[in-house]
């Protein structure tokens, strides 16, 4: 819990810098073209706006909820920082016409991906209800466009980061349960 706090209270931080903040930090394709690769990550911390930011914190709050006693906090750090990055390099590398993103959205689709694959080792019938879940609202995002409103003035919500997040979230947990399977082994074979 005391992770979740720290979060939030960061979020708000940087929210509390306003519109210069977050364009200093946002996602800029021209900006990271340039060397500023800084903002990979930072845009991933930043919003449009207090309302932006409520609906991010209230999706961070539901998965620590369903998915927080998964991973330690180190690991949920290192997900988070992974996912941040992947889906900003992948908006870098495979959607060109993505010109800035800000927001926590797609890292919280990253590691909804990430809590219901851990899920699958205590509770297979969860993790893949909860991986269904996820899919459809992939899908359906993918066809149908936002399944909410956009964040503060009717701005576009960008799906696309949700698809490379999850992506990021299942490739993220699977290395580190690989990781944690090669680093057993070891210890066995030491013994």
């Amino acid at each position: 819990m005391r992770e979740l706090i720290l979060a939030v209270v960061v979020l708000c931080a940087l929210a509390l810098g306003g519109s210069r903040l977050t364009m200093l930090l946002q996602y800029d394709r021209e900006a990271v073209a340039a060397g500023q690769y800084w903002r990979l990550l930072t845009a991933h911390l930043v919003h449009l706006g207090w309302d932006h930011l409520a609906l991010n914190v209230a999706g961070l709050a539901g998965l620590w909820w369903l998915y927080g006693e998964l991973y330690s906090a180190r690991q949920w750090l290192v997900l988070v920082i992974a996912c941040a990055l992947l889906i900003s390099l992948a908006l870098y590398l495979a959607s060109p016409g993505v010109a800035w993103y800000v927001g926590l959205s797609g890292v919280l689709h990253g590691l909804w991906a990430a809590g219901a694959l851990r899920l699958y080792r205590t509770s297979r019938l969860e993790s893949l209800a909860a991986l269904s879940v996820l899919l459809v609202k992939l899908l359906l995002e993918y066809r149908f466009g936002p399944l909410s409103a956009g964040p503060g003035d009717g701005l576009p919500v960008l799906t696309v980061a949700h698809r490379y997040g999850a992506l990021a979230g299942l490739a993220s947990a699977s290395l580190a349960a690989a990781a944690a399977a090669a680093g057993k082994h070891r210890r066995r074979q030491s013994l």
